[in-house]
């Protein structure tokens, strides 16, 4: 079976972060018995040169990519791709992506490349937190979908029961609904400082992830106004917003002085395991995540996660693993972060434990190499209604 996917982010340098590892581990873990095309931006958005030649395919083992120029009309070569590459199946990636999904979606409803069966990954972009943000570019965007039945043949993929069901109460009418896990393998955490902390030295916090609002990063900065004990956070990703990342900068000039706040930015991703690995404890309180590959990826490296209960992470204080809590009062979660600081290394390490057990526990449990090929036939075969793959 050939599928060509389109997966904007996976430009060059970036295929590390937590959707693209997806995408990597999905086909290097299905490429004997399918073949996978990527068709992906040739660079960052923004950057003025591209990060690789673009117009031919080249071949990764598990996949071939084709890179190509994003211009304010789309995707260069997103049109000659699909009138001239034969697939089985097309996977769009991000319910509201503009640049891949929706040039895509009206190419095919106006008859000016092939339907061939395709499948929209919705990246988590239905949530109730996702949506509010940008809501009425995202209301004209759905407006339109009803209206031009852009999703009528397409199935819409989602990687949870919670992301199903935000599909299936929000989106427009579509083919219908695939569940199927992200696929991911366990990151091999680290040799990190897990002892070596003196009593006195401040609690170790990471947040992994761009600086955007839906990261809901601004709250994790408001938690530490409220935290007693000594706490050292470090931010580690790239300034998506930067109106928002200014904002988040005054809130950090007024935090008690026992507080220390520091932008590391974007590093490359071979680097991020390690960072996390040094750290205590794993901090995201976003607005929606569809699965939260940074948080499987803490909780991989053996760190205990302090989470919005907005992710499919759920119970993970019954599982020593950390806390995941409703959004509102951000004292919950500072009253989370003083319980921890408060411990000896030596009971922190067994909610390290705690973390690392919950990963291998989803791995060893996980259908998603299955589920996807289950996915893909089916989306081939027309058969179903609104099912789980």
């Amino acid at each position: 079976m050939r599928v060509l996917i389109l997966m904007g982010g996976y430009w060059p340098g970036h295929e590390a972060t937590g959707p693209n590892q997806s995408l990597r581990q999905m086909c290097q873990a299905m490429c004997g018995t399918h073949e996978f095309l990527v068709l992906a931006r040739d660079r960052p958005f923004g950057a003025a040169a591209p990060s690789a030649p673009s117009g031919s395919w080249i071949d990764q083992g598990f996949a071939k990519v084709r890179y190509t120029p994003v211009s304010a009309t789309g995707p260069r070569d997103l049109r000659q791709v699909l009138r001239t590459t034969p697939s089985d199946v097309v996977w769009m990636n991000g319910f509201h992506d503009r640049e891949f999904t929706l040039p895509t979606l009206l190419m095919r409803r106006l008859g000016l490349v092939p339907r061939a069966p395709a499948i929209l990954s919705a990246r988590g972009e239905l949530a109730v937190g996702a949506l509010g943000l940008k809501s009425p570019r995202k209301t004209a965007y759905q407006a339109v979908a009803r209206g031009l039945r852009l999703l009528r043949d397409v199935w819409l993929h989602a990687a949870s029961e919670e992301e199903a069901a935000d599909i299936s109460a929000r989106a427009p009418a579509a083919r219908g609904v695939f569940l199927a896990r992200n696929v991911r393998r366990l990151v091999d955490p680290p040799l990190s400082r897990q002892l070596d902390a003196a009593p006195d030295d401040p609690l170790r916090i990471v947040v992994v992830g761009r600086i955007a609002r839906v990261k809901n990063i601004d709250f994790a900065i408001r938690t530490l106004a409220h935290v007693k004990r000594a706490v050292a956070l470090e931010i580690v990703g790239p300034v998506e917003e930067t109106d928002y990342w200014r904002s988040c900068q005054s809130l950090i000039a007024q935090l008690p002085p026992h507080v220390r706040v520091r932008l590391v930015g974007a590093i490359p991703n071979a680097e991020i395991p390690e960072r996390v690995a040094a750290a205590d404890l794993f901090f995201s309180p976003t607005l929606g995540e569809n699965f939260g590959h940074a948080i499987f990826e803490a909780l991989s490296c053996a760190v205990p996660a302090l989470i919005s209960n907005r992710t499919p992470w759920k119970g993970l204080e019954a599982k020593t693993a950390g806390w995941d809590l409703p959004l509102g009062d951000p004292r919950l979660f500072a009253e989370r972060i003083d319980a921890l600081a408060r411990l000896p290394a030596t009971e922190r390490l067994k909610w390290r434990a705690g973390a690392r057990r919950v990963a291998e526990r989803f791995v060893s449990g996980s259908d998603a190499v299955a589920a996807t090929a289950r996915m893909l036939e089916a989306a081939v075969a027309g058969a179903g209604e609104r099912r789980t793959a």
